[in-house]
């Protein structure tokens, strides 16, 4: 008798902690936001970008750009300040030395900010083959990062947004 009555308490516990667990919001597959349509359109949005880097084309990441981007890259310094043609003409020099780019993208959250703007929090894990004075190395690195990005009118998913800030 007690051993029904343990297993009993046992299984109500754990379907209660089911229960509870799996009662959050449905999240986009490896990301940590609602599964809305906006932010669904962000994340692919997001898809493109990763993938125009991992093809190191400066054309296809330019196209995701806004003329009016304006980035400091976290700095006080005003060399740091890029704007878009700033902007590409670094991306020239930076895939010019590498051979292959992985990029990870976890996406931690998406805020709607205003006039059709987003922030986007998410981790990312870049691992890069440059090409080194003496020879090919692969360079890692791994950081939480902010982009800022507005939607286009008249522009199809996933090319509906263009990046403002961040990279």
């Amino acid at each position: 008798m007690k051993k029904i009555f343990y297993f009993q308490v046992s299984l109500t516990f754990f379907l209660c902690l089911f229960l509870f667990t799996g009662c959050n919001k449905n999240l986009i597959p490896s990301t940590n936001v609602a599964a809305t349509l906006e932010n669904k359109s962000v994340v692919n949005f997001l898809k493109v970008y990763k993938d125009a880097l991992e093809k190191r084309s400066v054309e296809s990441v330019m196209d995701l750009v806004a003329p009016d981007f304006d980035d400091n890259a976290g700095s006080t310094d005003p060399k740091q300040r890029l704007n878009y043609l700033g902007l590409k003409e670094k991306l020239e020099k930076y895939f010019a030395q590498v051979r292959e780019i992985n990029v990870g993208l976890f996406i931690q959250n998406i805020k709607k900010l205003k006039d059709g703007t987003y922030e986007v929090v998410f981790f990312y894990n870049n691992q890069s083959l440059v090409d080194m004075p003496k020879q090919e190395e692969w360079i890692a690195s791994k950081d939480v990062s902010k982009m800022v990005i507005r939607k286009r009118p008249h522009r199809k998913e996933p090319y509906n947004y263009e990046i403002l800030k961040g990279l």
